[in-house]
């Protein structure tokens, strides 16, 4: 529109551009002071759950842009036209590319829908829709049969059961569990796949939220080394520890560790690995080692390595 604006102002000839370029914009004033301020509450505002709150920009947009058709109509041999046509197609052709996974979409300016986590994530981006493909995948890299050796972790972001799509996998802390829950001592984290949601990954639910910071993990390793000395005691010590009097302590100590352990993986694939896989664009896939793992669990934290920012976020 603003461009159209120009155009007009510059080959009418019978008017200086000036006053063409004002006469479009007053005619079109309601519009832009509607986006401008709009967009000005939207950006200061403390509302920040989604994408939906940007919509009724769209109508208004919508009428700006179609001013483009006059390019067609007044000239579409020249560039702009040209450039209207190869953007019409190239918008087409990327939502073919796109299809089926419209929900996860982003643009190529932020670097294509493979990309998208780094930027938004829950209703923006992550609705839970990819179970079913999840399911497929596993199954083509055969590691959903009972002939799989390889350990698959799941952390799920959505209303849906993983087992309803029969996903075999253990469970990391997610969004909205269904499954019933697993009592007892965690189980500990080894090399395997792993397939966690993008607003997991992100740890913006569930758990402390905001970067890895020294108390945090002052925290963890507190909550771990009461986990490890109650696995390594002895059984029956085990089981009066979860079902006396302390059993409350220690369900509160499990819960605190799985969440700390699970924000410690997140921040060490955020900082130091891309996903091997994407799903939808929704579940990340990370193929870890034994030796990754150990290091994103049990390796130096920010109180210990203060001045190497590149494994932990700044408080």
């Amino acid at each position: 529109a603003v461009v159209l604006a120009w155009r007009r102002g510059a080959v009418g000839g019978a008017r200086p551009m000036k006053s063409a370029l004002w006469e479009g914009f007053y005619r079109t004033a309601t519009l832009w002071v509607l986006l401008a301020v709009y967009w000005a509450t939207a950006i200061i505002s403390r509302i920040n759950i989604g994408h939906r709150h940007i919509l009724p920009t769209y109508p208004v947009m919508f009428i700006l842009a179609g001013s483009g058709v006059r390019l067609f109509r007044r000239g579409w041999r020249g560039l702009l036209g040209w450039v209207l046509a190869l953007s019409l197609v190239a918008y087409v052709g990327e939502g073919l590319w796109t299809w089926p996974n419209y929900l996860a979409y982003f643009n190529q300016w932020v670097g294509g829908s493979r990309n998208g986590y780094r930027h938004l994530v829950d209703s923006s981006l992550d609705w839970g829709q990819d179970l079913p493909g999840l399911k497929r995948w596993l199954d083509e890299h055969g590691l959903s049969g009972p002939s799989s050796t390889t350990p698959v972790y799941l952390s799920y972001f959505g209303a849906s059961s993983p087992a309803h799509y029969e996903v075999r996998a253990l469970r990391l802390p997610g969004f909205i569990e269904l499954d019933p829950p697993q009592h007892g001592i965690p189980f500990m984290l080894t090399g395997g796949v792993y397939c966690i949601s993008a607003t997991m990954l992100q740890t913006v639910v569930k758990g402390p939220p905001g970067p890895w910071t020294v108390p945090q993990e002052e925290s963890y390793q507190t909550v771990l080394a009461n986990v490890l000395t109650l696995i390594h005691s002895a059984p029956g010590d085990m089981q009066a520890a979860l079902r006396g009097p302390d059993s409350q302590f220690w369900a509160n100590q499990i819960l605190a560790f799985e969440q700390l352990r699970f924000k410690r993986l997140c921040v060490y694939l955020r900082r130091h690995r891309e996903p091997d896989d994407q799903v939808g664009y929704s579940i990340l896939i990370y193929c870890l080692s034994d030796q990754e793992v150990e290091r994103a669990l049990l390796g130096p934290g920010p109180q210990t390595e203060p001045e190497d920012p590149s494994l932990f976020e700044e408080p």
